[in-house]
């Protein structure tokens, strides 16, 4: 129950949401956990149908990510496709998005679709939260990532 009182809720602001640590376990005190919650209550708080499509798998002992990479499904209200998204701490985005440009053919498969690919990399500095997103597009030279306009 704990939990629940410090998630945040629809009318909170980003920067005022309270840490996830009270009576939490121990993985939802990493940061993933944090920026996982804290990017689907953005997506929701923005209208959209979002869902969180990584697992964690027993067998395997690791975590699992739809296509090898999406942290979130997100629907936006007004387009086409589906927005796959790539939750991380902003020191690992380099090294997400080449994780991501490494799955070539699924990636082709997937713009050609209608579908678009993002990664969101929150940092926080002093008390606020700050998102800065890169959107994954198809060019002359191939896949890459590009800074997504605020």
């Amino acid at each position: 129950m704990a939990d629940r009182r410090n998630r945040p809720q629809d009318d909170t602001p980003l920067a005022d949401c309270p840490p996830t640590r009270a009576r939490a376990s121990r993985s939802q005190t990493s940061p993933g956990y944090r920026v996982t919650a804290r990017s689907l209550a953005l997506c929701r708080r923005m209208g959209w149908l979002a869902q969180k499509v990584e697992h964690w798998n027993p067998w395997a002992k690791r975590r699992q990510d739809l296509f090898g990479f999406a942290d979130i499904l997100a629907i936006v209200p007004g387009q086409s496709g589906c927005l796959l998204i790539q939750v991380t701490a902003q020191y690992h985005a380099q090294q997400r998005q080449q994780k991501i440009l490494q799955l070539e053919k699924q990636l082709r498969i997937i713009l050609e679709a209608g579908n678009q690919v993002q990664v969101w990399c929150w940092n926080r500095q002093k008390r606020t939260w700050q998102l800065k997103r890169y959107q994954l597009r198809l060019t002359d030279q191939g896949l890459a990532f590009f800074p997504f306009p605020t």
